[in-house]
């Protein structure tokens, strides 16, 4: 039963709604903000300059940016959006699958995996490695700790470092450089290459009775092209190589009295007149 005074409550005006949902108006669009409609801006003038005439330079001078964002506004159909601390696409992700393989065998080295992807054609450094390795850890589930003292790093040779241990005499060669040239040796691609060089090696030394007709003939056959480019190129002046490999004499002394005739002139910055320098050069160290 209701008091015998009630108070009057104000109720809203519900004549104005439309009568079914059809009649409610469009959802609004979200709401952009102001750095979005910026970069926005900032994108569509960029291509107008473009389009326009002017250099990447201009418009970056222009509109004060970066040459680099620039080029990369021009590559794009839309303006980038800017997802802070969402996942980046990255060249690694086509390497996932190889990645999560190292993972299940239960690798755990950066150092060891980026060797692996660069065997297979990867040329992310190794911090990318090294981060991407770690966020499949956190996919995983996989806790890891950090030691102090990483693994050792084992540094490959480079084909230079390679080719001075092969031409060095094998005496004078050190125990790593031994076991390397002993994997080398057998690999199909160099077997024929390293054999020569081997041969023409003890021809310079005097060790070898070879004759240089003979193993021009077998280089100019051989299945590398760099051999035979090598050989083409003894060829323009054979007479001088068989002098070199059959006489005694050298140009060693004659390279060093050039080498000591720069290094006087240098002492003197280059302005030495010619008989200055003649005098100084004959007169007795």
């Amino acid at each position: 039963m209701l008091p015998a005074t009630t108070e009057a409550i104000d109720m809203p005006d519900l004549s104005n709604l439309p009568a079914s949902t059809s009649e409610l108006p469009p959802a609004s669009a979200p709401k952009v903000s102001n750095r979005q409609q910026k970069r926005q801006d900032r994108f569509n003038e960029v291509r107008r300059l473009r389009l326009a005439g002017r250099s990447v330079r201009q418009i970056a001078r222009e509109l004060q940016i970066s040459p680099k964002t620039v080029i990369e506004y021009l590559h794009r159909e839309r303006c980038p959006d800017w997802n802070p601390g969402g996942p980046r696409t990255t060249r690694l992700d086509g390497f996932q699958a190889a990645v999560d393989a190292f993972v299940r065998e239960g690798g755990r080295a950066a150092t060891v995996l980026h060797r692996r992807l660069k065997d297979q054609g990867c040329n992310s450094s190794y911090d990318a490695v090294r981060r991407f390795l770690r966020r499949r850890f956190q996919a995983a589930g996989i806790v890891t700790v950090r030691s102090s003292r990483g693994p050792p790093h084992l540094r490959r040779p480079s084909a230079r470092q390679l080719s001075f241990e092969f031409v060095r005499r094998a005496e004078k060669r050190s125990e790593e450089a031994v076991k390397r040239i002993a994997k080398v040796n057998p690999i199909p691609e160099l077997c024929g290459s390293l054999k020569l060089a081997n041969e023409l090696l003890e021809m310079t030394r005097g060790q070898s009775k070879t004759q240089l007709s003979d193993w021009l003939a077998r280089a100019d056959v051989s299945e590398s092209g760099s051999v035979q480019s090598f050989a083409q190129t003894l060829r323009t002046d054979a007479a001088a190589v068989q002098a070199g490999l059959s006489t005694p004499w050298s140009n060693g002394p004659v390279e060093g009295q050039v080498n000591r005739l720069k290094t006087v002139k240098r002492s003197m910055y280059g302005r030495a007149s010619l008989p200055l320098l003649r005098a100084r050069v004959r007169a007795k160290p």
